[in-house]
């Protein structure tokens, strides 16, 4: 695989950060105050503050080194299957950003747990079950990836430097490391799930799970398959798509769309990105 340049790692935009710091500040109470029990590098969640009684599912969190002497250290939340977890598949779910949490698809998309909006004010967060989690069905990990994405850290500044590449070696690694920890889901399917910019590297991961066990390199992972919600699939391609999609969802006039179309795609897309952010 060829390295993506720098220029591949598009910013946030304005929802992802408030998302992001609503995650951290969220995440940084429950961490403060839950409940734990210790398990090697790994704890076990019992109960959260906004969240009644204890918790009707398993929820680990902990870190594995990865790169050279597990310099990145990746951060991830772990919730067992709700229905049969010795029969149910496993899922890595990877977000976007690049850098953005695995707590928003936690919480925001399909985790076991959301905020309870209707009783929640600024000062107290209530937690409420999503009815519609996946993890009714399967066994989810949640990754922080690349490093400085949640909570997941560099123990240099030059580990935080990274690309699509690099990012993909990683979190290939910790899957590896994190199925020896987790011995029984060795051979339990596995798919990747992945949105947004995720969407760039997930199919790059899957490559590097078929390379490694091609070779015997670590465990054999029971790949199965991947799924993509609204990825990031390539960058001009996705961009340029922006204008045609505006003007059939009449957000553009057939006027000023056969003047755009005078003008490079490529140019105005970027003008679009900020307009409707």
């Amino acid at each position: 695989m060829k390295p993506r340049s720098q220029s591949h790692l598009q910013p946030w935009d304005l929802y992802n950060k408030s998302r992001s710091r609503v995650s951290r500040m969220v995440f940084v109470v429950l961490v403060l105050i839950a409940s734990m029990e210790v398990i090697e590098s790994q704890f076990l969640v019992k109960t959260l503050p906004g969240f009644d009684g204890d918790l009707p599912f398993t929820l680990e969190t902990g870190y594995i080194g990865v790169g050279e002497s597990d310099e990145v250290q990746l951060f991830y939340y772990f919730i067992e299957s709700e229905g049969n977890p010795n029969e149910d598949p496993l899922m890595l779910w990877l977000t976007g950003g690049p850098g953005c949490s695995g707590l928003s698809g936690l919480l925001y998309e399909i985790g076991p747990l959301t905020i309870d909006y209707a009783n929640s004010t600024l000062e107290k967060a209530r937690l409420e079950i999503n009815p519609y989690s996946w993890t009714k069905a399967a066994s989810i990990i949640f990754l922080d990836q690349p490093a400085g994405s949640g909570f997941s850290y560099a123990k240099t500044s030059e580990a935080y430097i990274t690309n699509d590449t690099l990012s993909t070696i990683h979190t290939y690694n910790f899957l590896t490391k994190w199925l020896v920890d987790h011995p029984k889901f060795i051979s339990t399917p596995l798919y990747l799930g992945a949105d947004s910019y995720a969407g760039l590297v997930a199919p790059m991961i899957v490559q590097e799970i078929y390379n490694g066990n091609k070779v015997g390199e670590g465990p054999h992972i029971n790949i199965k398959g991947y799924v993509l919600g609204n990825p990031l699939t390539d960058t001009s391609a996705d961009y340029n798509s922006r204008i045609p999609y505006a003007h059939n969802m009449a957000l553009l006039s057939d006027e000023i769309y056969k003047v755009i179309k005078c003008v490079s795609y490529e140019y105005l897309s970027i003008i679009l990105r900020f307009k409707f952010i």
